[in-house]
């Protein structure tokens, strides 16, 4: 009597031939279709309370205003921390990003990026308040980088910030207002 096994094997290795083999692709993280940040000013918090914010038609709040000074210490003015619009956005899946300069907090930009020691102060107070406080990132509103040095300073500046930010855990968010043309 013949023994059935070779027929098996026969069909088994067919069967697996005919099978594709291909790697599972790795899903890239999610990342939503479109931004839509909104500026929240510090100053009317009394206004327009947290629990007025649109969290639904948002992905990011930006939070106005923070600045450097001249010797790169981040200055925070005392009405600015709100941690139930923190939380409510944390809650509602909404970034929050610290918003530093805007207009008339410009001044101490071109001396902190001057200087390494300056960003290099700047950029590590940065880094701990957003850590301390519940921010994903900050947003720059430097109003305006003018001439040829502070441009070099400018960018000098943004790679120092951009290296620190990707090497924290998760990575710290960077965004700009910048104006257009050079």
């Amino acid at each position: 009597m013949r023994s059935a096994r070779p027929f098996v094997l026969l069909a088994l290795a067919a069967a697996l031939a005919a099978c594709a083999v291909s790697p599972v692709p790795e899903t890239p993280p999610q990342r939503p279709n479109r931004v839509v940040m909104g500026y929240y000013p510090s100053w009317n918090k009394a206004a327009y309370g947290h629990t007025q914010v649109p969290f639904q038609d948002l992905t990011h709040i930006a939070h106005a205003f923070a600045w450097p000074d001249a010797d790169g210490d981040l200055v925070v003015p005392s009405d600015l921390l709100y941690p139930a619009l923190n939380a409510a956005a944390r809650a509602a899946g909404v970034k929050m990003i610290l918003s530093l300069g805007g207009w008339g907090n410009c001044a101490g930009f071109a001396p902190m990026a001057a200087s390494a020691a300056n960003r290099t102060r700047f950029i590590g107070q940065l880094v701990d308040f957003c850590r301390a406080n519940a921010y994903d990132g900050v947003d720059i509103d430097w109003e305006f980088v003018e001439g040829d040095q502070q441009k070099a300073d400018f960018v000098l500046f943004i790679e120092a910030l951009g290296a620190a930010f990707k090497a924290q855990s998760p990575a710290l968010i960077l965004t700009m207002a910048a104006p257009s043309g050079n």
